[in-house]
């Protein structure tokens, strides 16, 4: 086991977005505290036992992000200190994460869709494959769930009345 290095769970999409997010290019990603992962990540930290050793579980249908978890804290960060200590995300806080992960995910593809139509003519299908391209999401494979999605949260929107 690596002290500096922490494995994730997510959805191959999510984990193509992530990727694309952070500006890497390959894993493991260097995370820094002051992003929205990092934040999300930095929380979650447990530190292993000395007489103990963790062991990541890939889950079935899940694709393994990891993340370098040195570049997180600054020189008096005591709580990063990789030549020491070894870390890792509890199994219990990982479908927690990769939810708060999808909610992020969400909020930005809905934006994005959304402020697009406003100003173009443009069909969903074609914003919804601008944004796939833009974060390597497999289009073929997420289209529809994405359109579902999409559709649910106008129809949510559309359904809200507002009270003064």
């Amino acid at each position: 086991m690596n002290a500096r290095f922490i494995k994730i769970n997510l959805p191959e999409y999510l984990l193509n977005f992530v990727i694309r997010q952070m500006g890497e290019e390959k894993q493991p990603l260097k995370v820094r505290k002051n992003t929205f992962l990092g934040n999300l990540i930095y929380s979650e930290l447990c530190k292993v036992p000395e007489d103990c050793t963790h062991y990541f579980r890939q889950l079935p249908n899940k694709n393994v992000l990891t993340l370098d978890i040195l570049w997180m804290g600054g020189r008096e960060d005591k709580r990063i200190n990789c030549n020491q200590t070894y870390y890792y995300i509890p199994t219990s806080v990982q479908r927690s994460m990769e939810s708060k992960i999808e909610d992020f995910f969400n909020e930005l593809f809905f934006n994005i869709v959304d402020i697009t139509k406003e100003y173009t003519d443009a069909e969903y299908k074609d914003l919804i494959q601008s944004f796939c391209n833009r974060y390597s999401i497999d289009f073929a494979k997420n289209y529809d769930m994405l359109k579902k999605r999409h559709y649910r949260k106008r129809i949510e929107k559309s359904n809200c009345t507002v009270v003064l």
